[in-house]
């Protein structure tokens, strides 16, 4: 079994480059006469090695010159070309349909079976022009469509060929690399709040309560386009959660749309936190009342819910246990692992 795994995302990663980079590494790990490659741009390098951690079996390609919208397409270019001279059996596109998806469609005859990922619910949402024309094009060659949710395929389904549309798999669950969640008893921080900085994440909602949470040790962490109006001393830039969650007595998933399959959402649940989500979207896939507190997309709402948390500790500490239980349950590496292999390595055009 060959198989890559293309990360073709900038310096900084999410939680759709996490993920897939833990799975390869399982992969590496569960199949010993196996080949298995990241292929990342040069300049995510760093972000890679962050995920992955202890040494792992799976081998890691990086192509390319750096930032830029010149190098950018440069840097796909060489890829098409890398792939051309590969002899795997498979490569997985880690990204939403895009204009790098569109590339491998376009010289699918000169290099292996391809799959992408489609993980964005906020594809329509962005009005994007160019979204269903890379949809439409990239599916008509690739041999499947790993869906992380039935709202993401429901959503791409729009945009391809009926006859495309059993190329389609949705996956049963998400997971997280529970070998570096950490669970504690000596928490000191009250409130973390883990996200890209980018429209549809919740910041705002933040922004709007920081004046009645300013007085609580909170922390935001992340990085993006957006700047918080939230002083420096309250932000961290890290690519390691693991350390921040298992220190936090609440975590905040707030986002405006969707709070599934959210990797750091998983990751606070490893690690026993109390979870305060927005229920939107299809995040009763993986919280429900008996391990959060599921709020609507609302300022008010959230500063309640903070403070409501913090007067119960025992209320708060017995949402975490409660989430862990259900994540081991529910979001386990084995079930994605099984389901990747058979149902999109193993789908046929």
């Amino acid at each position: 079994m060959k198989i890559a795994f293309v990360v073709w995302s900038g310096e900084e990663f999410g939680g759709i480059e996490r993920r897939y980079i833990r799975l390869a590494c399982r992969l590496a790990d569960e199949y010993k006469d196996g080949d298995f490659l990241i292929i990342c741009r040069n300049i995510s390098l760093r972000s890679v090695l962050d995920v992955i951690g202890v040494k792992s079996g799976v081998k890691i390609v990086k192509i390319g010159f750096g930032e830029g919208m010149l190098f950018r397409f440069l840097d796909l270019l060489i890829l098409i070309k890398y792939m051309i001279s590969l002899d795997i059996d498979h490569v997985h596109l880690c990204i939403n349909p895009s204009l790098t998806t569109l590339a491998f469609s376009l010289f699918s005859r000169f290099i292996p079976p391809f799959s992408f990922s489609m993980a964005d619910t906020t594809f329509e949402v962005k009005k994007r022009c160019l979204n269903g024309f890379y949809a439409h094009f990239s599916s008509i060659s690739a041999n499947g469509i790993d869906c992380l949710s039935k709202q993401t395929a429901n959503i791409i389904r729009k945009y391809i060929r009926r006859k495309d549309a059993h190329k389609i798999r949705i996956a049963p669950c998400s997971f997280t690399d529970l070998s570096r969640s950490k669970t504690s008893n000596d928490r000191d921080i009250d409130v973390i709040y883990i996200s890209r900085f980018v429209d549809g994440k919740g910041l705002e909602l933040l922004e709007r309560i920081y004046g009645d949470i300013a007085n609580i040790n909170f922390y935001a962490c992340g990085f993006g386009p957006l700047k918080p109006r939230i002083p420096k001393e309250r932000i961290i830039k890290t690519n390691e959660s693991f350390d921040l969650l298992s220190r936090s007595k609440i975590f905040l998933s707030i986002q405006k749309w969707n709070n599934y399959p959210s990797q750091t959402l998983l990751e606070a649940m490893s690690c026993e936190c109390a979870i305060i989500a927005t229920d939107v979207g299809e995040t009763r896939n993986i919280v429900d009342d008996e391990c959060a507190v599921l709020i609507p997309y609302d300022a008010s709402a959230l500063r309640d819910a903070i403070f409501f948390l913090l007067s119960n500790p025992a209320r708060a500490e017995e949402l975490g246990k409660n989430a862990r239980k259900k994540l081991l349950r529910e979001h386990t590496i084995e079930r994605y692992m099984e389901y990747f292999i058979n149902e999109v390595v193993g789908c046929k055009k």
